[in-house]
């Protein structure tokens, strides 16, 4: 393997640093670590970054970089960091005057690297179907100071939008699936109930001569709490406060025990994000199957809700 064509591999070649600055550059990996993807590899991938970030003193966005490589590298399931990682040595063509340019080479080589796989098409191990428990997570209930509502992210005056307005029911998701954005919007485990929700929900000036689109489904599963701390209830009774409000449940949960109990008013939608089997095996962690879904959906349908997909 050579990511250079002056460039060879060979055994790493070892660097002598004062002892008092590898002890002061092991505290601050500690700490930049935590700001990373790092705490999420596997402990034997922690091992190998740590100990060439001890060689190659990362900087934060260095160390992020790296352990995003990481984390993609393994949910892609091909070779990973350690055995895409080159050693260099000096070569009679072109001197490698230190530590930092030997760093620069290495990261271009891993980008690289990273790029190719990246392009590769999906693979998943042909296995028979093998559902994953939910992530675990800390619920806690806390008075939050405003209530999230807002224009979908991707909201300009440039985009041809639906003006979807985005509510913030519940912070943060159960769910661990690889591609969802929700994942960078909120560190750890912790799912976070808002105490005063319904309250709040009360208080949103609503024009009753024009039409709103809002959906839940932004910062946490719209279903998989069903009616934790009240807040079905809270939606159901905003909605059918609010005759002009079109309001979306998107979900990949298939709980829906309380909306079927429930009287549902006709503007309330519950929306399902579709894909094949193999996707929500290999990506959607601890959500419902496919049919799962499709029989919630076929079960409001017939109660007489509305129901839509997302593919």
């Amino acid at each position: 393997m050579c990511f250079c064509s002056v460039y060879s591999v060979c055994p790493v070649v070892s660097f002598l640093v004062p002892m008092n600055d590898k002890h002061h550059y092991q505290k601050k990996f500690e700490r930049i670590a935590e700001q990373t993807l790092f705490p999420l590899l596997d402990p034997g991938t922690q091992s190998f970054v740590r100990e060439q970030a001890g060689r190659y003193r990362f900087t934060l966005q260095e160390l992020r970089q790296i352990t995003e490589f990481a984390n993609d590298l393994k949910m892609w399931g091909g070779k990973q960091i350690e055995q895409l990682w080159p050693s260099i040595k000096r070569n009679s063509h072109q001197e490698i005057q230190d530590v930092r340019q030997q760093k620069k080479l290495l990261m271009k080589h891993i980008g690289q690297k990273w790029q190719q796989q990246r392009q590769q098409p999906n693979r998943y191990h042909a296995r028979k179907e093998q559902r994953q428990l939910p992530l675990k997570v800390e619920v806690s209930v806390a008075k939050k100071e405003q209530l999230g509502l807002g224009f979908c992210p991707v909201a300009s005056p440039k985009t041809r939008c639906c003006n979807l307005l985005t509510l913030d029911a519940v912070d943060n998701c159960g769910y661990g699936c690889s591609y969802c954005s929700i994942q960078s919007f909120f560190t750890g485990n912790e799912v976070t109930f808002d105490s005063h929700f319904g309250e709040k929900l009360k208080q949103i000036p609503i024009d009753p001569e024009r039409i709103y689109h809002i959906g839940t489904g932004q910062s946490s599963d719209s279903l998989m709490w069903g009616n934790s701390n009240g807040v079905l209830d809270a939606i159901l009774e905003f909605a059918g406060n609010h005759p002009n409000v079109i309001l979306e449940l998107k979900t990949k949960s298939a709980n829906i025990s309380h909306l079927l109990k429930s009287e549902l008013p006709p503007n309330l939608i519950c929306s399902w994000s579709l894909n094949p089997q193999t996707i929500i095996d290999n990506e959607e962690h601890g959500s419902a199957s496919l049919q799962k879904r499709l029989d919630a959906a076929r079960q409001l349908a017939a109660k007489g809700s509305v129901v839509g997909f997302h593919f």
